[in-house]
């Protein structure tokens, strides 16, 4: 799930210490121009949010709305936060690319049948046959079968 692999990259970005979490550390960062992203828990204070939107604007940071604050918290190893700032701009990248994703199921399964229904009977034999082939115990290796 594609809100699975956003904390995923949040961690990340904790572990190699390219993200600050808290008030304090956050408003820091912006002050410094270290700041790639703010993330606000979707539950945070009006006051917070607020404050943060006026100095998001100003160091022309983007800010994004993500989880809640026990959410945040449990995933980066503390009770809650309701602001973190990403310090990496690739990390900040994998984090919206990944919050942009819907959940994605088997995508290459879906691509490979619609590849075999278009190619038609002939080479869903093919398939089959290559198949039954490793299914006997002998491995397809490099266009040819090797016992």
């Amino acid at each position: 799930m594609s809100e699975d692999k956003a904390y995923g990259w949040l961690g990340l970005a904790r572990k190699a210490g390219k993200l600050v979490a808290g008030d304090a550390l956050c408003e820091d960062a912006l002050a410094r121009k270290k700041a790639w992203l703010i993330v606000l828990a979707a539950d945070a204070g009006a006051n917070t949010v607020e404050r943060f939107d006026a100095l998001c604007a100003k160091a022309g940071v983007g800010r994004v709305v993500f989880g809640t604050k026990a959410e945040l918290g449990q995933r980066l190893g503390r009770d809650a936060y309701a602001v973190v700032a990403v310090l990496n701009r690739s990390f900040a990248g994998q984090f919206r690319r990944s919050m942009e994703q819907g959940p994605q199921e088997e995508p290459f399964r879906d691509a490979a049948d619609g590849l075999f229904e278009c190619a038609g009977d002939a080479s869903a034999g093919k398939r089959n046959k290559r198949l039954d082939r490793h299914m006997d115990g002998k491995k397809i290796h490099g266009g040819g079968v090797v016992e």
